[in-house]
């Protein structure tokens, strides 16, 4: 009799060495983020009558896992040699299977494009379910003497 439990107990726990061998469903299923947008820059009506719109086209095709689950894509565009739009990017895949983006726009005037005078900046953080898509729209506006610069920027992004 004693030999049988002893039987059963190998049988039942020899298992257990490989179960830390194998990784959980999730760790290997891979999601596709799509942005699909665009970003603008507006040299305003300074004193030396500037006045230009200038965009482009924001666009990122991501695949993210558990093992990769993090990226930052970013964007930038200048007008009238003095206003540049910036949009920075997180995307996070959490352990729900959504995915995590975190967005700044950020405004920057000076006397070149290359300026790091910040003028201003916008945040938005939302949340996208597997089959789902949300849209992301942020604005900032410099109301600094003489410049009403403008950063815009908008997409959509597509969790599948």
């Amino acid at each position: 009799m004693k030999l049988g439990r002893v039987m059963a107990a190998v049988a039942l726990l020899a298992p257990i060495p490989f179960a830390g061998m194998t990784e959980p469903a999730a760790a290997v299923d891979s999601h596709t983020v799509l942005i699909r947008g665009s970003i603008s820059a507006h040299d305003c009506c300074s004193i030396w009558g500037g006045n230009e719109w200038r965009s482009e086209t924001v666009k990122s095709d991501d695949v993210r896992t558990h093992n990769r689950p993090w990226v930052t894509t970013w964007r930038s565009v200048c007008a009238g040699q003095e206003a540049r739009a910036v949009l920075l990017v997180d995307i996070f895949l959490n352990n729900q299977e959504k995915v995590v983006v975190a967005a700044t726009l950020k405004l920057y005037e000076g006397a070149s494009c290359s300026s790091n005078d910040n003028d201003g900046e916008d945040y938005r953080a939302t949340t996208v379910a597997l089959g789902a898509s949300r849209q992301v729209d942020l604005a900032v506006d410099s109301h600094e003497w003489g410049s009403d610069d403008k950063a815009r920027a908008s997409f959509i992004v597509l969790h599948g």
